[in-house]
């Protein structure tokens, strides 16, 4: 395997642990190729950076739900909490129901932690052309699945007692999944502001 650090930090190159004479093409592109993998990244940084902060200036939408606590099966009645610092004229409004699990990975002796979407759903809202600055509200509705509760799971129950066993273990042994209902609103110019509130499903 060739350490293309090392060609660039020290000129030199290595092959399984040895030093070996660089490919030529390093010589006359190696400087030009770093610069433009640096470029990509500032780029990209630059972009990502530029959506949230034309996001953060032009406002928020957040849900405000009637309560916290559903149901499998039960429908989610809120209203979309519309705050703008900029008036926006709109494309559409949604909102989700998203269902995430932290799960840990083991590699290389380290130990990392990252968030996993089981589970999204959603349903357009009604939302006016356009919204002035201020606040302002969109109703919205959105349907429990009646399986939210085994998504990501496997049902053993036709295997009788050691059915039981899995299911047992799985409820045990799976990481516990998080639910949040999203709210989001695209504006004409493809900005999309989005808020979230977290619920549980019983």
């Amino acid at each position: 395997m060739l350490f293309l650090g090392s060609v660039f930090a020290a000129g030199q190159c290595y092959l399984n642990g040895e030093e070996v004479e660089c490919p030529k093409f390093l010589d006359d592109f190696g400087g030009v190729i770093i610069i433009g993998i640096v470029l990509l990244f500032l780029v990209i940084a630059g972009v990502i950076i530029f959506f949230f902060a034309k996001a953060f200036l032009t406002g928020s939408v957040s849900p405000l739900l009637e309560k916290n606590l559903f149901t499998q099966g039960e429908e989610v009645k809120g209203k979309a909490i519309i705050t703008l610092k900029k008036p926006i004229e709109t494309e559409y409004g949604q909102v989700n129901l998203i269902g995430e699990r932290e799960t840990t990975r083991f590699s290389q002796g380290r130990t990392s932690r990252e968030k996993q979407v089981i589970h999204k759903s959603s349903s357009s809202f009604v939302v006016q052309p356009s919204y002035p600055i201020g606040k302002s509200e969109a109703e919205f509705k959105l349907i429990i699945p009646n399986n939210a509760l085994s998504i990501g799971k496997i049902d053993a129950s036709a295997l009788g007692g050691v059915g039981k066993a899995i299911n047992f273990l799985q409820d045990v042994a799976t990481p516990k999944t998080k639910w949040y209902i999203e709210t989001e609103l695209k504006t004409k110019s493809g900005l999309i502001l989005s808020g979230r509130s977290q619920i549980q499903i019983q």
